[in-house]
């Protein structure tokens, strides 16, 4: 009971201090760029740009689901290509 107690006091230890100074909260709201995914992030800002456009009435409905479509599927293409990378295919 008492080495269970140390280990965990050490365990809480080593994380509290490879954290540094800034608290656990913050590396959810905004984590480090290697837990990133671009893809998502590039994807994201291109569909708030054009869902900006058609609520500004830049961009007709038309127009505003096409270039939803197309980006979508560029996504999924690019998501694909990675995946397949990862599984060695």
């Amino acid at each position: 009971m008492k080495y269970g107690m140390l280990l965990l006091m050490c365990v809480l230890l080593a994380v509290g201090c490879s954290f540094g100074e800034r608290p656990v909260q913050s590396f959810i709201e905004n984590p480090p760029n290697v837990l990133r995914d671009t893809a998502f992030t590039e994807y994201q800002q291109k569909l708030d740009a054009v869902e900006s456009r058609y609520l500004s009435g830049e961009a007709t409905y038309a127009e505003y689901v096409t270039e939803k479509k197309e980006i979508e599927e560029g996504y999924s293409r690019k998501v694909g290509r990675r995946d397949k990378i990862m599984q060695g295919e």
